[in-house]
């Protein structure tokens, strides 16, 4: 095995051990905002909207209703309730209004 051989190997294993640390991060983050939910607001858990919360680092009203998580008004009370308990921020962007994961967008952030 050459140099270069052995630069790609190590490459490879950083790159992986950076990846794994990522996917445990979300993972922890995920049930961790999953038994604040049960616990703060059990009204409003759902196992479903936790992992809408996890698809991407944002969401929206339109996203619970499309994917029959609640109706519109429910959804903003829903998502409104996790930006009160500190696990959503509301971004208002032109007319669109944004739930940002704040926790998970430091995660994917993270270099």
């Amino acid at each position: 095995m050459g140099r270069l051989d052995n630069f790609h190997a190590g490459a490879v294993r950083r790159t992986a051990k950076f990846t794994l640390a990522k996917i445990n991060a979300i993972y922890e983050l995920f049930q961790k905002v999953q038994e604040q939910i049960k616990m703060d607001s059990s009204d409003i858990y759902s196992y479903e909207l936790v992992e809408i919360l996890f698809h991407q680092p944002y969401c929206k009203i339109g996203i619970l209703v499309k994917n029959n998580v609640a109706s519109r008004n429910t959804a903003s009370k829903y998502l409104n309730r996790l930006v009160d308990l500190g696990i959503l921020d509301k971004k208002v962007e032109g007319r669109e209004i944004l739930y940002l994961n704040k926790e998970l967008y430091k995660i994917l952030a993270k270099a």
